[in-house]
């Protein structure tokens, strides 16, 4: 079962020094989802209570927040693996000061994006535009560290990027396209 693992990687990060960066980066991308959802995904939300809509975007803040934390996870099993647990835990940092750049950049963007009917659509883009440049910012940082701090080959790069970074965004644009 997935749910052992799941508690051992949510007790891990409730360890962790950083994990209140990547809970307010959760709440941060969860209002974006729940946003699009409902803008462009067509949901209907306007009959659910309003601690239905609580409890939902609670379980949408867990799970973003988890999948964070269970990929920085992954990456620390990667860095062991293949004996780089220094530079794996120099990613993880980096990782997650991003986040920390990340929300702190869209978090004045989204209150513009709920509150500013006017400027929504312009102000999506721009957000939209901030989480990609600041994600392909990070991959670049990673590789950069692991170029620098690694003995590694690069072949293990190329399995990290394709499995960690490249692989879910091409999962999930499988599946959007699917709905």
């Amino acid at each position: 079962s997935i749910v052992p693992f799941f508690v051992c990687v949510l007790a891990y990060a409730v360890m962790s020094v950083l994990a209140p960066i990547a809970l307010v980066w959760g709440a941060d991308i969860s209002l974006l989802i729940y946003y699009l959802a409902c803008r462009y995904g067509g949901f209907d939300l306007s009959g659910l209570a309003s601690w239905q809509l609580l409890l939902g975007y609670l379980v949408l803040v867990v799970a973003v927040t988890g999948l964070f934390h269970m990929r920085n996870t992954f990456f620390r099993l990667l860095g062991h693996t293949f004996e780089e647990g220094a530079t794996s835990a120099t990613f993880i940092t980096s990782n997650y000061l991003f986040t920390l750049l990340e929300a702190t950049a869209t978090i004045p963007l989204m209150l513009v994006l709920f509150y500013g009917q006017e400027l929504s659509a312009a102000f999506m883009f721009v957000i939209i535009g901030v989480v990609a440049l600041l994600f392909f910012v990070r991959v670049f940082r990673g590789i950069k560290l692991f170029l620098t701090l690694a003995n590694s080959s690069y072949l293990h790069l190329f399995y990290y990027l394709c499995i960690v970074e490249f692989g879910p965004i091409l999962v999930l644009l499988k599946v959007v396209n699917l709905l």
